[in-house]
């Protein structure tokens, strides 16, 4: 492995006055532009910040340039129909599990599964094999209800 790409978080830039989606571009871009078929790529959600329609043209498009390119990658969404390129390349894996935790805040277990629900990046690290991790989604809810 030569070089380590990750893409993650949904933010805009105020400093250089781009929007999320730009910043996505950017980042994504040079990942294209500096990875070889030996680099390791993570992407987290990627086109959150645009409609449903849009987020899935731009995933279906970049899987399957990161599916040409070679390199070891690591694509996570929340859409199940992005499944379907696990058809038209050999070398696309599409791996399913859920996370099941013991509280709210902390101490949660992996359990693999077939066929489950899609997760993030943000609900994987909350597991206990990365308690160093601190996200939102861990905080108990102040709505004072189960969600």
């Amino acid at each position: 492995m030569d070089k380590i790409f990750a893409r993650m978080g949904c933010r805009d830039d105020m400093t250089t006055n781009a929007s999320a989606f730009a910043l996505e571009m950017r980042e994504v871009g040079h990942v294209f532009r500096s990875a070889t078929d030996n680099s390791l790529i993570l992407i987290d959600d990627l086109g959150l910040s645009t409609t449903d329609e849009d987020c899935f043209s731009l995933s279906l498009a970049i899987c399957d340039a990161l599916a040409k390119m070679r390199a070891f990658s690591f694509f996570t969404t929340s859409d199940a129909a992005l499944a379907q390129l696990q058809f038209q390349h050999l070398n696309i894996d599409i791996c399913h599990f859920v996370v099941v935790t013991q509280d709210r805040v902390r101490g949660g277990r992996h359990v693999p599964r077939l066929n489950c629900a899609d997760y993030s990046f943000s609900s994987i690290a909350s597991t206990s094999f990365n308690d160093s991790f601190q996200s939102p989604m861990d905080e108990p809810s102040k709505q004072g209800g189960d969600t």
